[in-house]
């Protein structure tokens, strides 16, 4: 093998891994898809507040949403919304869609501790969660009294 075709094989790998290296940098967003971050609060944690501040960070979306309610994010993809809580348990889903179809959802429990829900009751709620599913597949809390009344 000549010097000459050494060169141009060589010089056809580095071209080659360039032009690949390239490409998956550029579709590095479509492969991995979307991703989101919830900063605060912390899923499973018990306020005294009426409302809680959900904070975090969602990259490669085209459109994010909280208990299906359409939410803005910054440039930087960062969001905040505040969301009304009602006494006692609480579910929070939070959704991102990609540019390229792809979904991910988040869901955060959270208790709120106001007049009508003791501690210890908040603290039996977050161990025991029986889940029976709904019509549409959601799940949803029953705890004993009402399954009595059905």
């Amino acid at each position: 093998m000549t010097a000459k075709k050494l060169i141009k094989i060589i010089f056809v790998i580095v071209i080659i891994t360039i032009v690949a290296g390239y490409t998956y940098y550029q579709s590095h967003d479509m492969i991995v898809g979307p991703q989101l971050t919830i900063h605060s609060p912390t899923n499973g944690s018990s306020t005294t507040e009426a409302f809680v501040l959900i904070s975090g960070t969602a990259k490669n979306i085209s459109s994010i949403s909280v208990d299906d309610r359409p939410i803005l994010i910054n440039t930087s993809g960062e969001f905040t919304n505040a969301v009304i809580l009602h006494p006692g348990y609480n579910t929070i889903t939070i959704k991102a869609e990609g540019k390229f179809g792809r979904t991910v959802e988040k869901t955060l429990e959270l208790i709120a501790l106001r007049d009508s829900v003791p501690k210890e009751e908040a603290e039996i709620l977050l161990e025991e969660e029986p889940q029976e599913s709904t019509e549409d597949g959601a799940e949803q809390i029953i705890n004993e009294e009402e399954k009595e009344n059905l």
